[in-house]
């Protein structure tokens, strides 16, 4: 993987559109489906195939992409602390989407507090003039309102959301 990983990571600074780091327990694959299709309607993209979003498939969607790629939507999966950080160094995305912190994976992590930390490894990774898109109707994601490191974006279907669905 360490092949593909450098080729990606060289690849990167050829692109011009903007990268989307999509991350979550659960609803990433059709959370990355919905990006794409909305994205399409301003330009090209290239997104994950499937649901390839771990040391493989990430890389391989970011050498897919051209340099005049619109938009590059990159979901990317974990097993463990400090995969999404790994993922994140080559990816370097500019937008930020996390859907929600669930269960999955619990055996490997221990606790949801852990799974939280390890799909949070994605906020500090976001690009200068970027922001993040965080599930506010998710009680974990909503603990970071007021707080985030990066510029973030609340939605769901909660009250007082910057984007609430109706």
């Amino acid at each position: 993987a360490s092949a593909i990983t450098d080729l990606a990571r060289a690849w990167r600074s050829h692109l011009r559109g903007r990268v989307i780091g999509l991350t979550g327990s659960v609803g990433k694959t059709t959370t990355k489906n919905l990006t794409r299709d909305v994205c399409a309607a301003y330009g090209s993209v290239v997104a994950t195939k499937a649901n390839q979003n771990n040391e493989l498939g990430v890389p391989r969607t970011l050498l897919n992409a051209d340099p005049e790629t619109a938009v590059v939507v990159v979901e990317m999966g974990m097993r463990g602390l400090g995969q999404i950080a790994e993922l994140c160094d080559f990816v370097r995305p500019v937008w930020g989407l996390i859907t929600n912190v669930g269960e999955s994976h619990i055996e490997l992590l221990g606790s949801r507090e852990n799974i939280f930390k390890a799909k949070c490894e994605l906020l500090p990774h976001i690009r200068p003039g970027g922001l993040v898109v965080l599930n506010g109707d998710d009680p974990m994601l909503a603990s970071l309102r007021g707080r985030p490191p990066v510029p973030a974006v609340f939605c769901g279907r909660e009250e007082g959301l910057e984007y609430r669905a109706r």
